[in-house]
């Protein structure tokens, strides 16, 4: 469920929609109840407020930009329309998001505005 309101952060996802995520085909005897369950647990660690009922589903209350994955799609796109500077669009993409931050090599472990220029 998390991952569905993740991938969705800041837009409403149907309550079914959830239920399908959670569990697929494999579904509870009380979908509902379970759901509600997950929910609350989600809320309880996660902080009150992030997540909130709609008439239509549930929606994660943070912007799209403050899911790394939402964020590198967006800077993506970005990139696609500009293709000289797609390159450096991606490269700092991938370490806002964290990607280049993971990679073993100390080289690549610094940001990329700082290999430039140092």
């Amino acid at each position: 469920m998390l991952a569905a309101l993740l991938t969705r952060a800041g837009k409403t996802v149907p309550a079914d929609m959830l239920v399908e995520a959670a569990w697929g085909e494999r579904l509870p005897d009380h979908p509902k109840a379970a759901r509600q369950t997950v929910l609350s647990r989600l809320r309880t660690a996660l902080g009150a407020g992030l997540i909130s009922a709609h008439i239509s589903g549930y929606r994660l209350n943070v912007p799209a930009d403050g899911v790394d994955a939402l964020r590198f799609e967006a800077l993506r796109e970005r990139a696609a329309h500009v293709p000289d500077a797609a390159a450096a669009v991606l490269l700092e993409a991938s370490w806002h998001c964290g990607a280049a931050r993971r990679m073993p090599s100390s080289r690549t472990a610094t940001s990329p505005a700082r290999r430039r220029h140092g």
